[in-house]
């Protein structure tokens, strides 16, 4: 990146999130690479450091700040050698989570943003489908209210870091609509933040050889048969 399109704050950003990085180097992302496993230490490292509510309130546990911030510290990380397996670890817990900052209610974000601003608990986003991919105007996993509660079913694919997670910030429609027409489809979605029961919910987990710095836990297919909540 050239520093000299950054101004001090950014810099100050990226030069401290390279130093944080420093510490883990080509060995470290090559056996994990090798092994499929998450990065933890470099997962808390990040956590620990306050760098995961980079764009999050500062009353839920974050620094307040924005999207250009959190995409400079993206892009110190995936510079630093860490690549897509390094994004990919933490970009959920920095991005992913505006949903509930904009639409939660106050109970919601006090409830469920410190522990993954915190790192105490991992997110992952469940939104590609089998056959609507991120055509998210064609996705068929159903939300249906009943009672005080929603019953989710359908299915989710490529659900970056799904094994580890602690929650799903879920996309599933409330009800059908045969024309594909976008500006109405949005009143159809809504975002679901839940539970991950591994046990019940993993359908299967696929390996595949990408040979360098592949991204964590490439979970081929996630699936969510009723309850969910």
């Amino acid at each position: 990146m050239n520093d000299s399109l950054l101004d001090e704050n950014l810099r100050q950003i990226r030069d401290s999130v390279l130093k944080l990085c420093a510490g883990f180097g080509d060995a470290y992302w090559m056996e994990h690479d090798r092994t499929a496993e998450f990065p933890e230490t470099f997962y808390r490292a990040i956590a620990d450091a306050g760098w995961l509510g980079i764009a999050m309130p500062e009353q839920y546990g974050g620094a307040g700040l924005g999207i250009v911030e959190a995409a400079v510290l993206m892009q110190a990380i995936a510079e630093s050698g860490a690549a897509m397996s390094g994004a990919s670890a933490v970009h959920m817990n920095i991005f992913g989570l505006q949903p509930v900052v904009v639409f939660g209610s106050d109970e919601q974000k006090q409830r469920m943003l410190p522990p993954l601003l915190q790192g105490r608990e991992k997110a992952c986003f469940a939104v590609t489908e089998p056959d609507a991919g991120l055509n998210t105007t064609q996705i068929k996993t159903m939300a249906k209210r009943e009672g005080d509660r929603y019953v989710v079913s359908g299915s989710k694919i490529w659900t970056s870091t799904a094994q580890v997670a602690d929650k799903v910030l879920l996309l599933a429609r409330t009800r059908y609509c045969q024309r594909a027409i976008f500006p109405i489809f949005a009143q159809l979605k809504r975002h679901f933040i839940a539970n991950i029961s591994h046990s019940a919910y993993l359908i299967s987990a696929a390996e595949y050889d990408l040979t360098f710095l592949a991204p964590p836990d490439r979970s081929a297919c996630y699936a969510l048969p009723p309850p969910l909540f």
